[in-house]
């Protein structure tokens, strides 16, 4: 049969299967595969096309569809995401993007895999849409702690060392609390003080350069607590032109302050000038770990001793966790109106809580700043 004649009977075989709707992408691509081959050895009618297409259909339709469970679903996801990972430590962005979108495709809700293009998105550059697609992660897995890794490792990158430092804090608490295995929060935990490490060596270049350089200063700034006498010594040789105004109180000692200690020099005229003072019994604990309420009390000290008074008229501080009629009530509440150092959201002190270095040094740049004389 010519084309024209089977045009002038109403079917054209060079015209696309595809008209026929509903039916079939698969099936009419095949069809027309054998029409375009074996139509001038077929003489196919259009009645007998379509009852060939409906029966395949029919055949198709009955039969049973393989449903996936959640835990194949949840293991092939799993294992595109792994080659992803794969993928990017061997530095191929291009293939480990699409394995992160491969396991999405199996699973939309996957959180790793959002995560996963998010540290694609970190390595580019584009550091809004990687904090996209990590909060993301976090939105569907809340527990996801490789996404908040991310968001620190993108503060590091914008140079938001502070925010990634405490970031860094808030991820460690949450790693012993998680139900991570140990081998796994072991791991998690290195990367988070690996980032942390950057920001507070970027952070001790800061610091170191503007309180001065002093081995006190750098000794402790990576320093998760510090003693009493590292604390004293960074502040003795940061304010050491203001401590030797003072007029030299009595000679104080105490027992275990051997000459070999490291920092002798430097507590020894702290306790010269009246900074701070042995505890009751004649000790000084050199080892023991200092507190934000006596750091406190050392600062409001040296205050009165360089006549830098704190005005009492805006006493508007409320510590929740301070009784108010203790001693040290007062003094704390000065240094806090005077935005030496600060109360939590809920107005805690935290008076016994030890501090970092790097905590440490903020509080003393802060004091800095704030007996600086007025240009």
């Amino acid at each position: 049969m010519s084309a024209s004649q089977a045009g002038r009977r109403g079917f054209d075989p060079r015209l696309p299967l595809n008209n026929f709707i509903g039916i079939p992408a698969l099936i009419i691509n095949s069809l027309e595969n054998i029409i375009d081959l074996n139509i001038k050895f077929l003489k196919i009618n259009r009645q007998s096309i379509v009852f060939v297409i409906l029966s395949i259909t029919f055949f198709l339709s009955c039969s049973p569809k393989i449903e996936k469970n959640e835990e194949t679903i949840r293991f092939e996801a799993r294992n595109f995401y792994l080659k992803g990972k794969k993928s990017l430590q061997a530095d191929s962005l291009m293939h480990a993007e699409k394995y992160f979108h491969q396991a999405l495709q199996i699973n939309p809700f996957f959180a790793p895999a959002y995560e996963g293009l998010g540290l694609i998105a970190t390595q580019k550059g584009d550091y809004k849409n990687a904090k996209k697609l990590f909060n993301n992660a976090l939105a569907l897995d809340v527990n996801w702690i490789p996404a908040e890794i991310g968001l620190m490792q993108i503060k590091v990158k914008r140079k938001e060392y502070e925010e990634a430092i405490r970031e860094s804090e808030k991820i460690n608490k949450k790693l012993q609390s998680n139900g991570y295995a140990a081998k796994v929060r072991e791991q998690l935990a290195e990367k988070v003080a690996y980032w942390k490490e950057i920001a507070l060596k970027e952070l001790e270049y800061t610091v170191v350069y503007k309180l001065g350089d002093w081995e006190s200063v750098a000794d402790i700034a990576a320093k998760d607590t510090i003693t009493r006498a590292e604390f004293t010594a960074a502040f003795t040789d940061v304010f050491s032109e203001q401590i030797y105004q003072i007029v030299p109180q009595k000679s104080i000692t105490a027992e275990d302050l051997p000459d070999s200690l490291t920092y002798y020099q430097q507590i020894t005229t702290a306790m010269k000038y009246g900074i701070l003072e042995p505890y009751p019994d004649d000790l000084f604990r050199p080892q023991h770990i200092v507190k934000r309420a006596e750091i406190a009390l050392i600062i409001n000290n040296f205050l009165k001793l360089i006549n830098k008074s704190i005005t009492d008229s805006k006493m508007q501080c409320r510590i929740s966790d301070i009784n108010f009629q203790s001693p040290i009530y007062k003094s704390i509440c000065r240094i806090v109106n005077a935005g030496l150092m600060r109360c939590s959201k809920e107005s805690a002190f935290y008076p016994d809580k030890s501090v970092s270095g790097y905590d440490a040094l903020q509080i003393l740049l802060r004091l800095q700043n704030y007996i600086k004389p007025a240009s």
